[in-house]
């Protein structure tokens, strides 16, 4: 069996001004087209389900290859559609931890206790926690 590596993505999609948020795309489509050739990649949220991706993310990289072909990556997108919820998920399941940027972290990630707890569990088993540009926000 692929060892696995967990996405964590925001569940926050609206800036206090009332802009939508959430997660950034290339942040997730990079590294996604990179590990998954090797790696199961599955993920969660702090509240499960649909995770809002930032739209203005999606409009600026609209030209970039790896973006595109992760927008058309049916498994890719089940994912991020689907996400587990941070409660449910068992830190001996997977080899690694990545958190996804945007601004979304921001505002729930931050401050999710599950969360921490998750990232402070695949430290202490010596599992890699990584962060791509405003995902670091998540280990407060």
């Amino acid at each position: 069996t692929t060892q696995k590596i967990l996405f964590v993505l925001t569940s926050h999609d609206i800036f206090p001004n009332g802009h939508p948020t959430g997660w950034c795309l290339p942040e997730a489509a990079h590294p996604y087209c990179v590990l998954e050739n090797h790696f199961t990649i599955e993920w969660a949220s702090p509240k499960g389900g649909h995770a809002p991706l930032d739209p203005s993310s999606v409009e600026n990289l609209k030209d970039d290859v790896e973006c595109k072909q992760f927008l058309s990556d049916n498994k890719a997108k089940q994912g991020y559609e689907n996400t587990k919820k941070l409660t449910d998920i068992n830190v001996n399941d997977y080899v690694a931890l990545v958190y996804v940027g945007g601004h979304g972290p921001c505002f729930d990630l931050s401050e999710d206790k599950t969360s921490i707890k998750l990232a402070e569990e695949f430290w202490k088993q010596g599992k890699l926690v990584s962060a791509v540009c405003h995902g670091p926000a998540a280990l407060g």
